[in-house]
């Protein structure tokens, strides 16, 4: 007899049109991200705030269904908390993204459930206070649900990705200062408002730099 195999087809959660957007500077990053929240044709909010602190200088903007959304960020924090406990610093946003990628891969061949979440992390590590693994300074890492990683000067997820890495491949530079990269960002968001059709809700901006993160004020 020929046996049978059952492959399961996981289809991405696509019906929330979501927005993520990161850009890493000299001696900063800006991330923002949109706020709605829908489950099929409703709307359940469109004001959430999406970009989740980890830590005094690391933040994570994630896209996806909220249920895997909620539950891998909370993971991830709770994880994080043992290496600062026992050795008295923090994790490099290097070692962070590791970890966040680690997760995301092993969540596919788990019984568990892959988590149907898009990432990107944006940290400042201090030489004075990280583990020290040679990276110091801003840095900004990629992640898609299938557990790919890549670090980067700028990236997006979403549906509204598409036109905003036109809008940064043309005005991005690596030594902008904070007004410019924050002016930067709301251009690209008004560019997502202008050219998709559904609506992203109201976008959330915050800046992670040596002071730990701000949220910028629209």
């Amino acid at each position: 007899s020929k046996a049978t195999v059952s492959v399961l087809y996981w289809k991405p959660y696509t019906y929330n049109m979501e927005t993520a957007i990161g850009i890493c500077l000299d001696d900063h990053i800006v991330l923002a991200c949109s706020g709605n929240t829908a489950f099929y044709y409703m709307v359940l909010t469109d004001r959430e705030d999406k970009l989740v602190q980890l830590d005094d200088n690391k933040l994570v903007a994630a896209t996806g269904e909220q249920g895997g959304r909620v539950a891998l960020l909370q993971y991830i924090k709770c994880a994080m908390k043992p290496a600062m406990i026992q050795k008295g610093v923090q994790n490099t946003t290097k070692a962070v993204a590791n970890f966040m990628r680690q997760t995301l891969a092993g969540g596919l061949r788990s019984r568990g459930g892959a988590y149907p979440v898009n990432c990107l992390l944006g940290g400042f590590d201090k030489q004075e206070s990280q583990i020290n693994d040679g990276t110091y300074g801003p840095s900004l890492f990629w992640m898609d649900y299938m557990g790919a990683m890549q670090k980067l000067d700028y990236g997006t997820h979403g549906y509204g990705g598409s036109f905003v890495t036109a809008c940064l491949d043309r005005h991005y530079k690596k030594n902008m200062t904070q007004e410019e990269s924050v002016a930067l960002m709301k251009t690209c968001i008004k560019t997502v408002h202008t050219r998709l059709t559904m609506s992203s809700g109201q976008f959330v901006i915050k800046v992670i730099d040596k002071n730990g993160v701000r949220l910028v004020e629209e």
